[in-house]
């Protein structure tokens, strides 16, 4: 949770319709909202935008690749860290 992401491997056709350049903050898996002990409600989930306001679930775990982990993101950094990532990833 709050691990900073992309869509690096889409499988689903959900996830086709994001580049590798949008970046997403992972909010919650499916187990976490609405229970569940398998892998699969485990492995998926709900993410954030980082510059827009709105999120899309359920990402596979296998689709998604980490950019930024939540041990690197402190509070002084984050909305830095954000626009850094932002700038980077836009080409900026």
């Amino acid at each position: 949770i709050g691990e900073i992401v992309r869509i690096g491997n889409a499988n689903s056709w959900f996830a086709k319709r994001y580049t590798p350049e949008q970046l997403f903050e992972i909010q919650y898996s499916y187990a976490q909202k609405y229970g569940g002990s398998d892998d699969r409600s485990k492995k998926q989930y709900s993410l954030k935008h980082l510059f827009e306001d709105n999120s899309s679930a359920w990402f596979d775990e296998s689709e998604l690749e980490l950019v930024k982990g939540i041990a690197e993101i402190t509070e002084e950094l984050d909305l830095k860290e954000y626009e850094r990532l932002k700038q980077k990833f836009n080409g900026a």
